[in-house]
């Protein structure tokens, strides 16, 4: 993988749970190339959106107010979005399939490892969606 060719990207870390959410973003900050912004659920991580250049968005599914899916709904429906890279994210694998018709570029089974982390976020960065 070659971040410095994508230059600096900013990140928005959608999870409810403080542990993962920090362990997400130590992970990722490791690489000088990313910029980590976090959200606790989904209506923080739609305000975080609309002041906020982001890049690339890792969205959990279950979180308290707005779920992963209801976010990636409304984000979905914003035609300034329609391109926003978003990684769903959850413990879950059965829901990987509705994350992909709502929308999801890709996702991501917890628990995972930092390659698979890295891996996920550099691919959808390149391509860009």
């Amino acid at each position: 993988m070659n971040w410095d060719k994508l230059g600096k990207k900013t990140l928005l870390v959608a999870e409810d749970d403080d542990f993962n959410r920090k362990l997400i973003s130590m992970m990722l900050s490791k690489n000088h190339k990313i910029n980590i912004i976090e959200a606790v659920n989904g209506e923080e991580a739609l305000t975080l959106l609309a002041s906020k250049a982001i890049d690339a968005l890792l969205l959990d599914i279950y979180m308290p107010n707005i779920d992963g899916f209801e976010t990636l709904t409304i984000i979905r429906k914003d035609d300034k979005y329609k391109n926003l890279p978003i990684i769903m994210i959850s413990s879950d694998e059965v829901e990987k399939k509705k994350s992909f018709a709502l929308g999801a570029n890709a996702f991501l089974a917890k628990p995972f490892k930092l390659n698979d982390l890295e891996e996920q976020v550099y691919n959808i960065l390149v391509s860009g969606s």
